[in-house]
């Protein structure tokens, strides 16, 4: 095949980010989960009649029903992606999320609990897919770029949901009836069909394409050029699937060598707390009740929560540049704490919000700024941190986590806000501190390491020299090279690593 970046000898980067961009309309999905139901809740109550003491409960259960669905179907996507591939499994989620979508149209709310399930089952799966085929697709080199676009592409899902949202009541009672009250509910909650018929459409033309990865342990050698000349000079074709060829090397882990095997153990852990800690910082239930947060400080919700999704959107595309700059730990260590202070201020604002003005102005800046500061760090650098170094099943297990953390922020929120005010929110400080201490001292940084490197950092028995910068063999670990001396360029990671 006739390879047109042959002769510069640069990677093709506008097919991988369009190639990229059509996978990540499934990180679009995981975001519009996230984001639709927020705006709706007003208009919901008017639509079902509900009673005061029912509106908690199915605003709960509709919004909750969605992240329990999430969290089954990333539990469960490691496995068929490993075994069909990750573009036909894209595509039988495309399928199931259509169904789902087409339940929630039906003015039932079990009908709407179904297929809010099924949305999320699929929003969970997507989860998975997504930031595993970036990190299979993607060269070493370039893999901090385009994988923070996962983040990126799930912040314009909330973006968009919340846009959507724009013209719904904010009111409950005396709603006339027109097609905005009464219907729009519709087109909010049907628009992800059309987000996956498009996906589906380009992966079956012009990026019917699998990961190198699988093409190659399942010895497709064909589809294997054709997707490696895509992207590929000639020249460098045989070297990188070559390195395919030892990142590849050996059977994909189960669930139990995941998580007690010595090459694996340790990066599991570590992805899952990162996992874990990114919910506890409390940005879901930012996200999930900013109408009603917004709403308490005399802000219209509807615009507001647009104005949220807007920041939060906007805020991620620093981080492809910071995260090639300063490397994955540095970033996350940092600006958790900045988040800390930021969470501890707005609990506090939040407190005396009823007292004076000021306190609410400083309340919206500290909700804007925590949200700025998520994005630049716990936002998107967790989803490149676990795509690099955790197995199909670390990952699975990981996003699981982290959807059972946001079903518990989903259900906890409204009832803490209520019962404890502001100091939720300085909880979320102090969780944010913990996530500082875990990467400062824990975490082990990636940034322009392969995959042979990333294994060798959370193998067991493993130590840094930093005065040679190789790799010494202190036990019996299952490492794919081993002894191997390191680069230049990554004797400064080492030796960060090493303290």
């Amino acid at each position: 095949m006739e390879n047109s970046f042959s002769k510069t000898g640069e990677v093709n980067k506008s097919f991988l980010y369009a190639f990229i961009f059509i996978l990540g309309v499934g990180a679009v999905q995981y975001g519009y989960s996230i984001g639709v139901y927020n705006a709706m809740q007003k208009d919901f109550e008017h639509i079902f009649g509900w009673k005061s003491d029912e509106v908690n409960l199915w605003n709960g259960l509709i919004t909750s029903i969605c992240a329990l669905g999430s969290a089954v179907g990333s539990l469960f996507a490691g496995a068929p992606a490993d075994m069909y591939g990750k573009k036909s499994c894209i595509h039988a989620t495309n399928v199931l999320l259509v169904i789902g979508c087409s339940l929630t149209l039906v003015q039932n709310e079990y009908w709407i609990l179904g297929g809010r399930f099924l949305f999320g089952l699929c929003a969970g799966a997507f989860s998975v897919f997504v930031p595993s085929f970036i990190n299979e697709l993607a060269p070493n080199e370039l893999k901090g770029s385009l994988g923070s676009l996962t983040q990126i592409l799930i912040t314009l899902g909330i973006f968009i949901a919340n846009a959507f949202g724009l013209p719904l009541p904010e009111v409950a009672q005396g709603l006339p009836p027109t097609f905005i009250n009464d219907q729009y509910w519709r087109v909010v909650f049907g628009m992800p069909i059309a987000f996956a018929l498009f996906q589906s459409i380009m992966l079956a033309t012009l990026f019917n394409y699998e990961t190198p990865k699988y093409l190659k342990k399942h010895k497709k050698e064909e589809e294997l050029q054709k997707i490696m000349a895509r992207i590929y000079p000639l020249t460098q074709i045989d070297n990188r699937v070559s390195q395919i060829v030892i990142e590849g090397a050996g059977s994909s882990p189960g669930y139990k060598e995941t998580l007690c095997h010595p090459r694996y153990a340790y990066a599991t852990f570590v992805g899952c707390m990162l996992s874990i800690l990114q919910q506890l910082s409390g940005i879901n239930a930012v996200m999930f009740y900013s109408s009603a947060i917004l709403g308490k400080f005399g802000i219209s919700a509807n615009i507001g929560t647009a104005v949220v999704g807007l920041v939060n959107m906007v805020s991620t595309f620093p981080t492809v540049w910071l995260m090639d700059k300063f490397g994955r730990r540095s970033l996350l260590w940092t600006l958790s704490l900045v988040q800390a202070v930021l969470l501890v201020g707005l609990g506090v604002s939040y407190i005396y919000v009823g007292e004076s003005n000021s306190a609410k102005y400083l309340a919206v800046f500290f909700v804007m700024a925590f949200v700025v500061m998520f994005e630049l760090s716990l936002g998107p650098v967790p989803w490149v941190y676990m795509s690099e170094t955790m197995t199909e099943r670390g990952l699975s297990l990981a996003v699981g986590l982290n959807w059972i953390f946001t079903i518990v922020i989903g259900l906890v929120t409204p009832i803490l806000l209520d019962k404890i005010g502001g100091y939720f929110f300085i909880g979320n400080g102090a969780f944010t501190v913990v996530c500082a201490l875990f990467c400062l001292f824990i975490m082990k940084e990636t940034k322009g390491l392969s995959a042979q490197d990333v294994a060798q950092l959370y193998s067991k028995g493993k130590k840094q020299d930093n005065s040679s910068g190789e790799m010494l063999d202190t036990g019996d670990v299952d490492a794919v090279v081993i002894g191997q001396r390191r680069s230049k360029k990554y004797a400064p990671l080492e030796e960060e690593n090493a303290k």
